[in-house]
């Protein structure tokens, strides 16, 4: 197995691809709380990771550089498939249900 690559910010966090599918951007939307996603997305990632279950693109050590994975986030401006979050959001419902 490869090593895990170093972040590529301007490609989806989790897959590190480019597709035909666009990628999700929380300081884009148009909510009040507009960076609720990366706080969102730490927590969960953050208990993948903890339980041994979290199998990114990208290395575990290079999603934080110091204030935390939400600041990094924010700070890069990272973006994510919608498809692969939804597959996250799939295996974590089905681990939280056991």
């Amino acid at each position: 197995m490869s090593s895990p690559q170093v972040v590529d910010w301007l490609k989806c966090i989790i897959c590190q691809k480019e597709t035909a599918e666009k990628t999700q951007c929380p300081t884009n939307s148009k909510r009040n709380d507009s960076g609720a996603g990366y706080l969102t997305i730490e927590r969960d990632l953050t208990s993948f990771h903890e339980a041994g279950e979290l199998h990114l693109a990208v290395g575990w050590e290079n999603l934080e550089e110091g204030n935390g994975i939400c600041h990094t986030f924010e700070n890069h401006r990272a973006t994510w498939h919608k498809s692969c979050w939804d597959k996250f959001k799939l295996k974590k419902r089905k681990w939280t249900a056991c």
